[in-house]
């Protein structure tokens, strides 16, 4: 649909549009389409809660393989 298209301008001044920044640039975009995309409980994914391990639960195994993350952590910090 090209922009001289009448029905299409029509279409668009009846909408609220709102401009956004994005990484692509400045867009124009329906406010309606944005306020559902942005209250979609999907779009910023939760972090995974932390389960704690109790002290008495650290063992020789558990120690080591926290040895083993804390050194592949280090190895990624120093890659990027």
């Amino acid at each position: 649909i090209s922009a001289t298209d009448s029905s299409y301008s029509n279409s668009i001044n009846d909408r609220d549009m709102v401009k956004v920044v994005t990484t692509a640039g400045t867009q124009c975009i329906d406010k309606e389409f944005l306020t559902q995309l942005l209250t979609r409980k999907n779009v910023i994914p939760a972090r995974k809660r932390r389960d704690f391990i109790p002290n008495d639960m650290k063992d020789d195994h558990y120690w080591e393989r926290r040895r083993k993350n804390n050194l592949a952590a280090k190895r990624s910090r120093e890659k990027r």
